[in-house]
């Protein structure tokens, strides 16, 4: 999983909150402060080089009923508008008031996992999901996008970059990865519309389906606990 072209959703000016936050502390030691906020001198809000975003992607499937289900977060790729999720690129130079996010996190019911024939040369992790087969039909993969900021006022705060829809493959398809445009992101100066670099399996589990599949059956205990936790019996 991958991005090119993201933009920061705003300008990095400070906001009028900032400069009031400020201005209540009434600290002799702010003033130097408040007065670069004045100016529009923000601090750094994010990481260093403050005109490219933090960017992060939270994903759950849309069931064709509307529902959605969580599958999981990806680390934040710092400083960057072509982020390589797992890459941890710039984590030394994230924003010094947190801890760096630098793994990916999955849902309940949902894990994640390093290595496989999803993974990008094999390391970088996956997030994975089950479904009932029912539910898997005319389902979509929703990626939603977002910068990690830091605002005086805020603290750490995601400011939403855009989403993307892609609908679940057939069972045991292999589609190739592909670029896919992310709705509602800001363009470039230049014009470039913001994309995702995506790679989406489905795996059917059942015994019949998963005879024509050519790569190795998952651990039958691993399986099982799975698909209980999908609520689905074997």
């Amino acid at each position: 999983l991958g991005a090119r072209h993201l933009s920061r959703a705003r300008s990095d000016a400070a906001d009028a909150s900032d400069v009031k936050a400020v201005a209540k502390a009434g600290l002799a030691t702010m003033a130097g402060f408040a007065r670069r906020l004045r100016a529009g001198d923000a601090p750094r809000l994010g990481v260093d080089g403050g005109d490219k975003p933090s960017p992060w992607a939270r994903a759950s499937v849309r069931l064709k009923d509307g529902r959605e289900v969580a599958i999981g977060r990806t680390n934040t790729e710092y400083a960057t508008d072509a982020p390589s999720f797992g890459a941890n690129a710039r984590a030394a130079t994230s924003c010094p008031h947190a801890k760096p996010r630098a793994q990916f996190v999955a849902a309940e019911n949902a894990r994640s996992r390093v290595g496989g024939d999803l993974s990008p040369l094999g390391v970088a992790p996956v997030l994975e999901r089950y479904l009932k087969k029912d539910d898997a039909a005319g389902a979509s993969l929703i990626l939603r996008f977002s910068d990690e900021r830091y605002s005086v006022a805020a603290g750490v705060a995601d400011v939403p970059l855009g989403e993307c829809a892609i609908p679940l493959p057939e069972a045991n398809a292999a589609p190739p990865p592909a670029w896919v445009r992310l709705e509602g992101a800001s363009p470039k100066p230049d014009g470039a519309v913001a994309e995702v670099f995506v790679c989406v399996r489905c795996s059917a589990s059942s015994s019949e389906e998963t005879a024509s599949d050519p790569r190795p059956p998952p651990d039958a205990a691993d399986a099982d606990a799975w698909l209980a936790a999908a609520g689905v019996a074997r």
